[in-house]
């Protein structure tokens, strides 16, 4: 368990533990400054304790996966420094990106030509996981971060899955054990478990992109409205009215908006 002031040692010199970002699923993410150079950094610990035997190393596999996707030089995905084991749990040293999450700046994508910027931000992102066999499966606004440039990033890789290498669970009937993603984001094939080990396909990616995209273009609205909590009837999504787009974008992307409540 990491706190703040801690003093961690790495392969690449020691940090300091400034604050806690935010814990969820198996890890914990800080924010830790060199104490060689001053620079901040973000620290993802998995927390292994917290596992079942049997998640051990199914995580720790895809953990390592999320590392190599930050290897990839592509300034639109969040860069991966350096891994390690701190305590017997694998780290990963990460770019920090100060100005959070998609989530956080909505209201920041009040232009057309903005919201055109982080389309092509995030599509190029994509490109270049897509094109080293590399599928996502959880676009989403909170894992797209934003650096001092309000250059949007793409992170959060632990559910990544490879194209040549799938890392699905399958149970004793060969369905996927585990289907990953969030739910008001995901293609309606990733959610069926049946055919999900055998659809961890780009056009997952893309689906969860057109959602995120509608969700920052209709300020906050998902294109399906809010999804049920009971995954065993999440084919069934309820439908809501939308609110009338607040912002002046063109015709193009008003017929996109248009065409998603029919």
């Amino acid at each position: 368990m990491l706190h703040d002031n801690d003093i961690i040692s790495t392969k690449l010199g020691y940090y300091k533990v400034d604050k806690i970002l935010g814990k969820g699923g198996f890890g914990t993410v800080c924010l830790v400054i060199s104490e060689s150079n001053q620079q901040k950094y973000a620290f993802k610990l998995l927390n292994l304790w917290e596992m079942r035997p049997d998640e051990f190393d199914f995580l720790t596999t895809k953990f390592k996966h999320g590392y190599n996707a930050g290897k990839l030089h592509s300034p639109n995905i969040v860069v991966s420094y350096d891994m390690g084991f701190l305590g017997g749990n694998p780290y990963i040293l990460m770019e920090y990106c100060p100005n959070k999450s998609l989530e956080d700046n909505l209201a920041y994508f009040d232009s057309e030509k903005k919201y055109l910027r982080l389309a092509a931000e995030l599509l190029n992102g994509l490109d270049v996981l897509h094109k080293n066999g590399i599928i996502h499966r959880d676009i989403k606004p909170e894992n797209i971060l934003f650096d001092k440039n309000m250059t949007a990033k793409l992170t959060d890789f632990d559910l990544s899955g490879h194209l040549n290498n799938r890392l699905t669970h399958r149970n004793f009937f060969g369905h996927a054990k585990v289907v990953f993603g969030t739910i008001a984001y995901s293609a309606p094939e990733q959610l069926r478990h049946s055919t999900y080990f055998k659809l961890t396909l780009p056009t997952m990616d893309m689906y969860s992109f057109g959602a995120t995209m509608y969700y920052v273009l209709s300020n906050g609205k998902s294109p399906f409205g809010e999804s049920k909590p009971d995954l065993k009837e999440i084919e069934n999504y309820k439908k809501k009215k939308k609110k009338k787009n607040p912002y002046p974008f063109s015709g193009t992307i008003r017929i996109l908006i248009i065409n998603g409540k029919n």
